[in-house]
């Protein structure tokens, strides 16, 4: 991991060793039957978590908060649903790199909510202070600087 110019670089060793310890947490008192990723930031932790936690079922959802500019929407979207997915009555985990101002996981929370599921955990890599989503699993709390991840390099 370097900084610079209030940016924090994380390298792949830096993913797995957080990866790693999302997974510890999680397997402690959950076995979800879905995990969901939200696309895109979240699809590699999830299929890194995948050989960590084995879960029957993955699928992506898409949601926006950032345009292609990194500049902040005034709300977050959902692009992509999951509609013709049954996800009544089952235990289900939501995976996203970062809840950084934790409005992406609010969003998706919200929305697998509808499907009336039988619980909804949620695990981050990474947590800032502004976000005012608390996931369920943290792997490491950040402070405000921009975290660049390797697939974003």
């Amino acid at each position: 991991m370097t900084t610079s110019e209030d940016k924090i670089y994380l390298d792949w060793n830096n993913i797995h060793d957080a990866v790693k310890k999302l997974a510890s947490k999680i397997q402690l008192n959950f076995k979800p039957e879905i995990v969901i990723a939200i696309s895109e930031g979240g699809w590699i932790p999830t299929r890194l978590l995948k050989t960590q936690i084995k879960s029957p079922r993955y699928y992506s959802i898409g949601c926006k908060n950032y345009d292609e500019e990194d500049n902040l929407l005034n709300e977050a979207t959902i692009t992509q649903g999951l509609e013709g997915i049954n996800l009544e009555n089952k235990s289900i985990l939501i995976v996203d790199e970062v809840a950084d101002t934790g409005l992406t996981m609010k969003k998706v929370h919200e929305y697998i909510s509808q499907f009336k599921p039988k619980e909804i955990k949620t695990a981050v890599l990474h947590k800032k202070p502004q976000s005012i989503f608390n996931p369920d699993y943290i792997s490491e709390d950040m402070g405000n600087s921009w975290i660049v991840y390797p697939w974003d390099k």
